[in-house]
């Protein structure tokens, strides 16, 4: 377009367009380039690898474009986030749990057994040598009692009421979570069925540059 508008074959206006749509063309091209490595970064904080190790391969861009699959409710529950999150409810179910059971009586089981060196016998009567330096007297105790909580029933109840208001909590960020990872999960879905319908047309955009090509040629 340069020779042509130099050689006055062209307008000024279309080297002005030609200048303008190859400054933006350019801009795309940076702004790509940051996608990429924008993108290489976030797989590589989701994989624990280094950025630089993160590389893509080449794909089929130019034949049918596949329908998108959308993931099963399965994978999003299999999500690390989720796996997290549901462990946290668990954690608070299961102190709930524990809780409930505190009112409950505890049955305690007492024993214990006893041996002295004496060195006499019952009737008072020495066992003379070195008997009483090793226990000869024996004896033993079994003894069972039962606890009732009564006086920490307030702060039991205040800690149920605690952990409670923690499940409420901890399930409100789960629905919150899921619905971001399905949020998620469906602008990936547009973004692919965008970049697949764009695969359809690159072709022709191809062809139609190839003919632009061979017209100025």
């Amino acid at each position: 377009v340069r020779a042509l508008a130099e050689a006055g074959l062209r307008p000024g206006a279309d080297l002005a367009r030609a200048t303008a749509e190859r400054a933006s063309a350019e801009a795309q091209l940076v702004q790509a380039e940051l996608t990429r490595k924008t993108a290489r970064i976030a797989v590589a904080q989701l994989t624990g690898d280094a950025a630089t190790s993160v590389s893509p391969f080449a794909g089929k861009l130019m034949g049918d474009a596949p329908e998108p699959v959308r993931p099963a409710l399965s994978v999003l529950l299999s999500h690390p986030a989720t796996l997290e999150q549901q462990a946290a409810l668990d954690e608070v179910e299961f102190r709930r749990k524990e809780l409930a059971k505190a009112f409950a009586p505890k049955f305690l089981l007492q024993s214990s057994l006893y041996a002295r060196g004496a060195g006499v016998n019952a009737d008072g009567s020495s066992m003379g040598g070195v008997n009483g330096l090793g226990p000869n007297i024996y004896n033993w105790g079994l003894g069972f009692s039962v606890l009732f909580p009564f006086l920490d029933q307030p702060q039991i109840r205040a800690q149920r009421e605690a952990e409670a208001h923690h499940a409420a909590a901890e399930m409100a960020r789960l629905r919150r979570l899921k619905q971001d990872l399905s949020a998620q999960e469906e602008r990936a879905v547009a973004q692919l069925e965008a970049a697949q319908r764009l695969a359809e047309l690159a072709p022709i955009q191809a062809g139609a540059a190839r003919s632009a090509v061979a017209q100025s040629e």
